[in-house]
């Protein structure tokens, strides 16, 4: 039902005005997205906030309030630290290699080239395989006795070293398997980048004597930025949320060496039963991660992409 008040402009006239009346359609249709978001997300995100200021091993009854004594023994705990230095390690390592190796893939598989499809497949299909039954496949791969690549490298009288038993090569590993596992998804991200690219600009560019770097710095680069941007940011994500690998794989060790900031979680809620330790852990997880991306997200628009 529509309501129709009156108004007096600044003229003194009085004019009619029609309320709109509240459509509820949309808000039915949007009911069961919001309400597996609120059930899914919403309520357990609250809930770990709020558990990460008790104390509680979930086999007390009821949580006990603890302060910011979980969040006070996390920054002074360096196990903790040395999760956060792995994790940081992961991640630069993984996203240092991982973005140039697929735009560099994705620059040669946009050429004309024979049975370029064939080729894209091959990049993408190790991302849709799961991690956990990757993690499988590489434990043996890379098994101290019997592993195929000590394998190999004992034939070129090369003494292959404890792959996953080692503090110096378990981080090396996992990092290793992660970049195979996801360089196909980078591959493909770049690759619509590359289609979408406008070739007038670069086309005019060459008319008027840009050479190959030039244009590729003045014209193509600065529009594959929001593509960038956003990869960076997936990867940060990906890697920052690591477990299934380092699970199967290691699982935190030899002693810490694979431990990253998820597994510490992991380890902290379902293994030492301190489900506010945990909590607290999660919710510093978290934050990191948002501040992260939003400076990835800020310097977007300093280099002059459009973050909208």
């Amino acid at each position: 039902m529509q309501v129709v008040s009156e108004t007096i402009d600044h003229a003194g006239i009085r004019s009619r005005r029609t309320r709109r009346p509240i459509l509820w359609t949309p808000w039915l249709m949007l009911f069961p997205a919001l309400a597996g978001i609120s059930v899914f997300v919403l309520f357990p995100t609250l809930a770990v906030i709020g558990l990460s200021f008790t104390h509680w091993n979930l086999l007390s009854p009821h949580p006990a309030w603890n302060g910011m004594r979980n969040y006070q023994s996390l920054l002074s705990s360096p196990d903790f630290w040395t999760a956060l230095l792995h994790t940081g390690i992961y991640a630069v390592s993984v996203a240092g290699v991982i973005l140039p190796a697929g735009f560099g893939i994705a620059w040669v598989l946009n050429q004309p080239l024979k049975a370029r499809n064939a080729y894209r497949m091959i990049f993408f299909l190790p991302y849709v395989m799961p991690l956990a039954a990757s993690g499988i496949v590489f434990s043996g791969l890379l098994a101290p006795s019997g592993g195929l690549v000590n394998v190999l490298l004992g034939r070129l009288h090369v003494a292959g070293p404890d792959w996953l038993g080692s503090v110096h090569w378990a981080l090396v590993s996992v990092i290793a398997v992660t970049i195979w596992e996801y360089l196909g998804f980078y591959m493909l991200l770049f690759l619509s980048g590359l289609q979408q690219l406008n070739p007038a600009l670069a086309e005019a560019a060459s008319m008027d004597g840009a050479g190959s770097w030039q244009r590729f710095w003045a014209v193509i680069f600065p529009q594959l930025i929001p593509t960038a941007v956003f990869a960076g940011v997936m990867v940060v994500i990906q890697t920052f949320q690591a477990f299934d690998q380092i699970y199967v794989m290691t699982a935190g060790g030899p002693v810490t060496a694979t431990t990253t900031l998820v597994y510490y979680i992991y380890e902290q809620g379902f293994q030492f039963f301190d489900i506010g330790r945990a909590s607290a852990a999660s919710v510093l997880f978290v934050l990191l991660v948002g501040v992260i991306t939003l400076i990835q997200w800020r310097g977007m628009r300093r280099w002059g992409g459009d973050p909208s």
